[in-house]
This record gives structure tokens, sequence and C-alpha cells, in this order.
């Protein structure tokens, strides 16, 4: 992959290079996204199509990641997982 011209990357190393983060369940009203590809993140995600109801967050549950951003950029961010 070419980093570089990766339409995914705009500036979250500033708050993601060497998180720590945890594989967790969403829990919670309306939705978040995938910092990256704004893939979304629902509750009841079975019920609505394209979304998952698990991923990657960092601790505060402030930044979201889904499983195919994370694949691709662990390496490039040095994410810890907890």
């Amino acid at each position: 992959m070419n980093e570089e011209k990766d339409w995914r990357l705009n500036g979250q190393e500033d708050y993601l290079m060497n998180a720590q983060l945890i594989r967790k369940i969403y829990r919670g009203e309306g939705h978040e996204h995938c910092v990256f590809c704004w893939h979304k993140f629902m509750e009841n995600a079975d019920t609505v199509g394209d979304c998952s109801v698990e991923g990657y967050c960092t601790g505060d549950g402030e930044h979201w990641i889904c499983e195919g951003c994370f694949k691709d950029f662990v390496g490039i961010f040095k994410w810890k997982l907890m």
C-alpha cells in the first residue's frame, strides 16, 4: 500500500500514532464512524445494513477504527491493543 496516496489518511497521526486501542462493541445512542473511511458503527447494526457493531477504539471511545482500516494501518500507526 502506498500510504502517501491513500485517500483515508488525513492527519490522523496527530492523535492516533502509537495509540492504545480496545476492540469493543459499540454501545450508545446514535452512531460513530471510522476515522479513516467513515464506515458506520451502530448498536443495532444487524438491522441497518452496511454497518458494524464492533471495532477498535481509543480508551476514551472518541476515535473508532473499522476492521479493514485497522489491518491496513496498524503497522504505520504502531497501535497497541489493550
